[in-house]
């Protein structure tokens, strides 16, 4: 792969790195000078905590949190009309999760999601847009009111009494 000047990530280089400079760094690759990009997903790059129906299960992959975030920065990466997908190595059979399920497992649900923010990205890059506009709600509305989604936390916990067991001895 080095003889040929491929680009490969270890985790940690996502760890060092971060999602987001990865992404760029592979979208900016895969688009000089080309007609087209093609990409080939394995499903072996997430821990097998998040996908373990594959053949090749490798502990300290992609997190799930981490595989969607990529897939929506380089879903807006390319041009739509010259763009091609396949996520590789699902095997539900492999899945241990499968044993009663009614979706397919862990894994299928993942490649799921990952091609549905596939579809998203490109839907999006076709309109001119970078970015969506999930529906949150203006306000979260727990207890307290702490948090405006936008503008961040806005008050701090309160402090508590340090507890105390029992009665209290006399010195």
């Amino acid at each position: 792969m080095a003889d040929q000047d491929f680009q490969w990530f270890t985790m940690l280089d996502v760890e060092e790195l971060g999602i987001d400079k990865i992404a760029k760094e592979a979208a900016d690759r895969a688009n000089d000078n080309v007609d087209a990009v093609y990409i080939s997903w394995d499903i072996d790059t997430f821990d097998p905590a998040y996908a373990p129906g594959t053949g090749e299960p490798e502990p300290n992959g992609l997190t799930s949190r981490e595989g969607m975030r990529l897939m929506r920065l380089l879903s807006t990466s390319f041009d739509p009309g010259r763009f091609a997908f396949d996520l590789v190595e699902v095997a539900p059979n492999y899945d241990v999760s499968d044993g009663s399920s009614y979706n397919g497992g862990i894994t299928s649900g993942l490649a799921n999601r990952l091609i549905v923010e596939l579809l998203a990205g490109l839907s999006l890059t076709k309109k001119g847009q970078t970015e969506g506009k999930p529906v949150r709600p203006n306000q979260y509305r727990g207890k307290g009111h702490t948090y405006d989604f936008g503008n961040g936390p806005k008050a701090k916990a309160p402090k508590r009494q340090p507890l105390s067991y029992g009665p209290k001895k006399s010195m």
